[in-house]
């Protein structure tokens, strides 16, 4: 009787484990704007670092969306951090160039 207890047990954890896997992260209701973090809406400013400085804060705090006001934001590589996203709901257009981040060689 123990022996099937426990095995029902382990299957029962091994179940909620898996579940709470699957679960996809959910972003906390918090947000930045991009402005705050000095990015330019020009389309030819290049605004890296203020993505960058962007979801760090909002990392900070557990996660959040960032907002992206009216505008064209040039930036190079971006990347998120966990419980982060973009707000979708705002106008602004980010452009990815291919920005030579490292000089050539002589």
């Amino acid at each position: 009787m123990k022996r099937i207890f426990a095995l029902f047990l382990s299957a029962l954890l091994a179940g909620a484990v898996t579940a709470a896997a699957q679960q996809p992260a959910r972003i906390p209701d918090y947000s930045v704007n991009l402005m705050e973090f000095g990015a330019v809406p020009d389309g030819i400013t290049l605004n890296t670092q203020a993505f960058e400085k962007a979801f760090n804060a909002l990392a900070k705090k557990g996660g959040g969306h960032l907002i992206v006001p009216e505008g064209i934001f040039l930036t190079g590589p971006i990347s998120l951090k966990n419980c982060t996203g973009l707000d979708e709901t705002t106008p602004g257009l980010i452009t990815l160039e291919n920005v030579n981040l490292i000089p050539a060689a002589n």
